[in-house]
């Protein structure tokens, strides 16, 4: 039977990919190894869905300030959006949790599993279909790399067009499949089929439709 990462979060790393091209991936993982596999962690294949897959709900994001990834900001931006997604995240020996948990909701408190989370931050999302399945942009608005912005705040994202190639482009393809168009190809290059598809939701969300994603594109598809 396969295995599955959580959609939300694969939709996190492509964002993140988007930020830092050439960020350290080395401690990023969301599948857990066999030390995993006996505990109860939300890095093994745990929640069962009705796609006939088991999920893994956890994603860990390397720190990289250097190369322009900061789990610092990251988190910061997570945690003052208040997304219903979170179920909790671990960075830097300090754990938060998201609503509906055991633990009042995005207050930060002391950790002290036999990971210290220094090297990466680690995300977890609620085990419930709405949630982890959500292919909608996460509200993370880093210095130097917007990505988008947080509530009520301006939103400011590249405009891509036919001929774009790169991360951004696969995190707009996710987002017109997450919207239900036609099942397009998510392999970051801004083709016809794509531009089709732009024009076909600009369309119906009575936009310009000249198949250029710019802000207004954007914003229609983050909310």
């Amino acid at each position: 039977m396969t295995d599955r990462r959580a959609e939300c979060l694969t939709v996190l790393v492509d964002q993140v990919n988007a930020i830092a091209p050439n960020r350290d991936v080395s401690s990023d993982g969301w599948i857990g190894d066999e030390s995993h596999q006996t505990t109860t962690s939300d890095h093994n294949p745990w929640v069962y869905d009705d796609d006939g897959t088991w999920v893994v709900t956890a994603q860990d994001i390397t720190d990289d300030p250097d190369n322009g990834m900061s789990c610092q900001q990251l988190v910061d931006a997570i945690v003052a959006s208040e997304d219903e997604r979170i179920k909790y995240i671990i960075w830097n020996c300090q754990i938060c949790s998201g609503t509906d948990q055991d633990n009042e909701a995005w207050l930060w408190r002391p950790y002290s599993g036999t990971n210290d989370h220094t090297l990466h931050a680690h995300f977890s999302v609620k085990s419930q279909p709405e949630y982890y399945d959500d292919k909608h942009l996460w509200a993370i608005d880093m210095e130097g790399a917007p990505v988008t912005a947080q509530k009520d705040d301006e939103t400011i994202l590249p405009v891509l067009q036919r001929g774009d190639k790169g991360p951004w482009v696969k995190v707009l393809q996710r987002q017109l499949i997450a919207e239900g168009v036609h099942v397009i190809r998510i392999d970051g290059d801004f083709g016809p089929a794509t531009e089709m598809q732009v024009c076909a939701f600009q369309y119906r969300n009575s936009l310009v439709v000249d198949g250029v994603c710019g802000p207004y594109t954007w914003q229609a598809l983050k909310d």
